[in-house]
C-alpha cells in the first residue's frame, strides 16, 4: 500500500521550507584587498606569455612564482 501521507508531508515541508530557494548574503563582502597591475612580469625579447598553469607566493612574501606553458614564438 502506498504511503500518501508521508509523500505528502515530504512535499509540503520542501514546499513550506524558506532554506530551499532562500537567496543569502555572499560569504564574503568586505572590499577586494588585491589590485590588478599590468605586465608585471618580464619576459625575454621574443618570447610571450603563455598560458598559466600555475601561480605560488614565495615563502619570502614578496616574490610570485607563474607556471606558464611557452608562449607561440615561431612566425604563423
Amino acid at each position: 500500500m502506498f504511503n500518501y501521507r508521508g509523500v505528502l508531508l515530504a512535499i509540503a515541508s520542501i514546499a513550506l521550507s524558506d532554506s530551499a530557494f532562500a537567496q543569502t548574503a555572499p560569504t564574503n563582502s568586505l572590499p577586494n584587498p588585491y589590485r590588478s597591475i599590468e605586465n608585471w612580469g618580464q619576459l625575454p625579447d621574443g618570447r610571450a606569455w603563455g598560458s598559466t598553469s600555475a601561480v605560488a607566493i614565495d615563502p619570502d612574501g614578496t616574490s610570485v612564482w607563474v607556471g606558464e606553458r611557452c608562449g607561440e614564438a615561431r612566425p604563423p
